[in-house]
Order: C-alpha cells, then sequence, then structure tokens
C-alpha cells in the first residue's frame, strides 16, 4: 500500500513540472510571437531595412533603433517596461540581433530569441530559465534594382551592367523600352538574363532613346537611366578636298585598330604608303617617312589586331612580307627576316582576331598558305597550304568575327564560287566545310558583317553582290536571295561597324555603290542615292573604326577619295 502511494506521488510531481513547463514555454513563445511582430512593424515602417544592429539589439524596451527607450530608463533594471510579460517573480522578454540581409540591405532571414526566468524572491536571481529561438524569412517581394551603366552604340546595339540587388529571386529576364523622344519610353521588347540587345528594326537618320529593367519571378524591377542613339543614314558625301593623291597604282588599304594610321599598297609602285589620319574630320597627311619598300607586284595588306604587325602579299616573289608596326607613331619597319614563302601568285589576306593566324590565297596555284602568328613577336611560321582546287583562281577572302571560319572567293569564270573552311585556332590550319556555294561572275571582294551573320561578295562579271546567311554555329552559307545589282564590275566591299551600309567600289564606272543593310534579315536595298562619285578604278573601300568617315583606294588615278558617312 505504502509503494502504491509513493508511486502516486512521485507521478502527481512529474505532472506538475511537465505543466508547469509547459505554461512557462507557452509565456516565452508569447514573448518570440511578440518578438516577431516588434521587428516586423519595425521593418515595414522602413522599407524593410532593420534599423537596429548586433550592438543594438531590437528588445521590448528599445526603439527600432535599438536605442533605450526615454520612457523605460535602463534603472531600474526590473521596471514592467522591459519585459514582455510581467507575473510575480516571472519575467519574459525577447531580444533580435541583425538580421541576414539582401545587398540591398533589405532583411532576409530574421532570428528572435525569446526567454523567462523565474526568479528567487530572496535576491532576484534567476533560479530557473525557459528560452527559445525561432526565425522567419521576411517575404520582402523584392524586385530588382535598376541596371546601370546603360549604352547604346553602333546602329543599335544596348550593354548594361546588372543590378546590383536582384531581388528574391534571380533575374530571369529584361525588359527593353524605347522610343524617339526623351523620357518617353514604352515596352519593346524582352530579353532573356543577358546584358546585350541589338535593335534590328531601326531607320537611318533617327535618335532612338532606350531604358532597360531586370524582370524577377516578384515582378519588374526600376528603370534604367536612359541612352540614346542616332543611326547613321550611312550615305557618302565627299570631304573636302574630296582626293588625296598618293602615287602610281595603289590597290589595297588598312587602317590601324584606333583610326589614327592609314596603309596602302602599291601595286606597281613596290611599296607601302604610309599616312597619318585625322580621327576628327577625316583627313590624311603623309608621315615624315612616307613610304616603305617592299617587293614587286604587291596587291594585298592586312594588319593585326593589336596594330603591332602588318603583312603585305607580293605576286612577283610569291611571298608575304612582314612588317612590325610601331603603334606610337605608326612607322612600319621589315622584320628581320623581312619575308615568308607563299604559293604562287599571292593575292588577299587576311589576319585571324585573335592575332594567332595569317592566311593568304594564292590565285595562280589555287590554294591557301596558312600561318602561324607569334603574338609577340609577329613573325609567320608555316602551317602548310589548303588542298589545290583546279581552276578556282581565288581572289580574296574574310574571317568570321568569331574567328571560326574563313571564306574565299574562287573568281575564276568557271568556278564562281566561295569555298568555305573551319579554322582550327591552335594550329592555323583550314578545313573544307559543306560544298562551295555559287556566285554571280567572277567574284572578287567578300567582307563579313560584324556580327557574323551574313556574307557578301562582288561580282565582277556580273555587276552584283551575293547575299549570304550564315549559320553561326557550323559555319556554313546559305544564298539569301538573287544578287543585288552594282555598278560595272564591283571589286572591293566593305560592310560599316554599325552593320547598316554596304558599299562596293565599282571599277569600270568611277563610283561607290551604297546599300542599306536590315541587320535582321541581312537582305541588301539600294540607298538613295545610291552612288558616290569615287576615282578611276577603284579597287578597295575602308570604312573607318568609328564608322564616320570612308575611303576608296583608286588604281588608275593614283589617289584616295576621301568621304563622310552621315
Amino acid at each position: 500500500m505504502l509503494t502504491v502511494l509513493l508511486v502516486s506521488i512521485t507521478s502527481t510531481a512529474a505532472l506538475r513540472t511537465a505543466m508547469t513547463a509547459q505554461y512557462y514555454n507557452k509565456l516565452t513563445q508569447a514573448s518570440n510571437d511578440a518578438g516577431m511582430a516588434y521587428a516586423k512593424a519595425c521593418l515595414a515602417s522602413n522599407n524593410n531595412i532593420p534599423q537596429w544592429n548586433d550592438t543594438n539589439k531590437l528588445k521590448p524596451d528599445t526603439d527600432c533603433s535599438g536605442i533605450q527607450l526615454a520612457s523605460c530608463p535602463v534603472s531600474p533594471a526590473d521596471a514592467d517596461c522591459h519585459f514582455v510579460t510581467v507575473i510575480g517573480n516571472v519575467r519574459s522578454t525577447f531580444t533580435v540581433g541583425l538580421p541576414e540581409v539582401y545587398s540591398s540591405g533589405m532583411a532576409k532571414n530574421v532570428v528572435v530569441s525569446a526567454s523567462t526566468n523565474l526568479l528567487r524572491t530572496s535576491d532576484s536571481s534567476i533560479w530557473r530559465s525557459y528560452s527559445q529561438s525561432v526565425g522567419f524569412t521576411q517575404n520582402n517581394n523584392v524586385l530588382p534594382f535598376a541596371p546601370t551603366g546603360l549604352t547604346a552604340t553602333g546602329g543599335v546595339t544596348l550593354n548594361w551592367t546588372a543590378p546590383t540587388e536582384v531581388g528574391n529571386s534571380a533575374i530571369t529576364g529584361y525588359r527593353i523600352y524605347r522610343s524617339t523622344s526623351t523620357n518617353t519610353e514604352s515596352a519593346y521588347a524582352i530579353v532573356g538574363n543577358v546584358t546585350t540587345y541589338t535593335d534590328t528594326s531601326v531607320s537611318g537618320g533617327t535618335t532612338y532613346y532606350y531604358k532597360v529593367a531586370a524582370i524577377n519571378s516578384d515582378g519588374e524591377g526600376a528603370l534604367s537611366g536612359e541612352a540614346n542613339r542616332t543611326v547613321k543614314t550611312g550615305v557618302l558625301a565627299p570631304l573636302a578636298p574630296a582626293t588625296y593623291a598618293i602615287g602610281t597604282y595603289p590597290m589595297y588599304a588598312v587602317m590601324s585598330p584606333d583610326g589614327a594610321y592609314f596603309y596602302v599598297a602599291s601595286w606597281n609602285g613596290s611599296l607601302v604608303y604610309m599616312y597619318s589620319r585625322s580621327t576628327v574630320n577625316g583627313t590624311i597627311a603623309a608621315l615624315g617617312t612616307p613610304t616603305i619598300p617592299t617587293g614587286s607586284s604587291v596587291y594585298g595588306i592586312a594588319m593585326s589586331s593589336d596594330g603591332k604587325s602588318v603583312y603585305v602579299t607580293d605576286q612577283t616573289n610569291d611571298c608575304v612580307y612582314m612588317y612590325n608596326r610601331n603603334t606610337g607613331t605608326g612607322i612600319l619597319t621589315a622584320q628581320t627576316v623581312p619575308t615568308i614563302a607563299a604559293g604562287t601568285n599571292p593575292y588577299g589576306i587576311v589576319v585571324s582576331s585573335d592575332g594567332k593566324s595569317v592566311y593568304a590565297v594564292n590565285t595562280s596555284s589555287n590554294n591557301v598558305s596558312m600561318y602561324i602568328r607569334d603574338t609577340g613577336t609577329g613573325v609567320l611560321t608555316s602551317a602548310g597550304v589548303t588542298t589545290a582546287v583546279a581552276n578556282a583562281a581565288p581572289q580574296h577572302l574574310a574571317m568570321s568575327p568569331d574567328g571560326a571560319n574563313v571564306y574565299v572567293t574562287n573568281g575564276n569564270s568557271i568556278s564562281n564560287t566561295i569555298s568555305m573552311f573551319s579554322r582550327n585556332s591552335t594550329n592555323s590550319t583550314l578545313t573544307p566545310i559543306g560544298t562551295a556555294i555559287a556566285t554571280g561572275s567572277s567574284p572578287r571582294g567578300i567582307s563579313v558583317s560584324s556580327d557574323g551573320k551574313n556574307v557578301y561578295a562582288t561580282n565582277v562579271g556580273g555587276d552584283s553582290i551575293s547575299m549570304y546567311t550564315r549559320d553561326t554555329g557550323t559555319g556554313l552559307l546559305t544564298a539569301l536571295s538573287t544578287p543585288i545589282s552594282t555598278g560595272a564590275q564591283p571589286e572591293g566591299i566593305a560592310i560599316s561597324n554599325d552593320g547598316l551600309s554596304v558599299y562596293a567600289t565599282n571599277n569600270n564606272a568611277l563610283t561607290l555603290s551604297m546599300f542599306n543593310r536590315n541587320p535582321a534579315t541581312g537582305v541588301l536595298t539600294v540607298m538613295s542615292p545610291s552612288t558616290v562619285t569615287a576615282g578611276t578604278s577603284a579597287f578597295d573601300v575602308v570604312i573607318s573604326p568609328d564608322d564616320n568617315f570612308a575611303y576608296t583606294i583608286n588604281y588608275s588615278s593614283g589617289n584616295i577619295s576621301l568621304f563622310s558617312r552621315s
């Protein structure tokens, strides 16, 4: 009987203890709830940015900055205002430290620490304590901040920097806003999570205004600052003076990457003319050392993208001349070993955009010489030649901006094709891809658009330009439409850097044909006016890097025609 009584007393005591703990835990939970409510109210009052920190924590007796309330002084420490609950010798309270925050400073994860203390009646010291910490994630529905650094270049390409704060979720895309007047932009296009966009629906002579906003799962964020761009019409007009006399039989030319210098290969003069060029008004002037000797019958000329090397093909001696270029003065000097062997009768030449490869077409040996370029010294090393194609008579070549492909015009009237190659950037070798694609009669000049989507070739025998779309993945070309007519015997061809204009020299018409290019489709249409007067037997046309000027190299008249581009 005694045993039963003891068990009953023990069970009753355990139950009482459990019930007591449950009671105090509920008080602690109530304090925790009070702390969360207070933290949320403080966040709501300050755009979800916490004003308190780990030094000045949020408590029942502080304001939202964690500063002690004047109405609840530190002393006496046991005043009711310091606590959530005061019942006899029971005190419950909470503290909230600095939450985890987004980069914007907005609260993300908030932790509330609550406690209930039982005090001794003798000295108010704590003899038992109950505590718990409960956190919550603040659902800010944070929209992305505004993108920064918006620029509009070319015709028109937008670039911007992603927002510093993406919000509660990752950015999924951007909305482009556009207008033809400032600060009146309306929604225009949506792109994925990228920081560039090319507007392919623009008209020459129009100024466009743009803003950009980032999008996440919560919605669309703030608009960026405004950028604007006036699209050029592409029409050329002669400068004053309209020509610059240079010497006998100039053929092809190249401009330095900064546009400050200009070089022309003279076929019969056996030299390269060197000029300085004003990037402001487009005029040119001979350098103090105006020429540098080459071999006989020099033809093609090319410069590396770093501006440190120039290469010239020599048709008589079947070689490539190699020059070092002083990027400060523009002066060329022959390398220690000035030439490297090419095939028979080399014509066009090109340097890859990464500066690692050089290629020269050999008209009489019907192949392409391949070279590895030392990017430090500019010295070329042979990487062999492509397999000869009988009766091809290759004339010129062009490389895609990504450096993946090379395209060669086969100018023999029997061939009338463009050969397509893939490029190995490590060893500079070219591998044929697909089947050579048909052109018009006797193709000559060739150029690839800056976006890599189109290729254009002049047809000397057909008085036209052949147009192609380029698969940017495979490099293969597809005829875009029937060739578009030019003047008589088009030779050189150039595409403006903004991708909106194409120009072709008419060797037998003393004119330069001008075309609008649709960046979306690649189709060319005739400008108005359709031509501008050039010199006699214009072989080449060069566009300045800033797209503001153009130049034709006039073989028979021995001069350069200078144009402004509007």
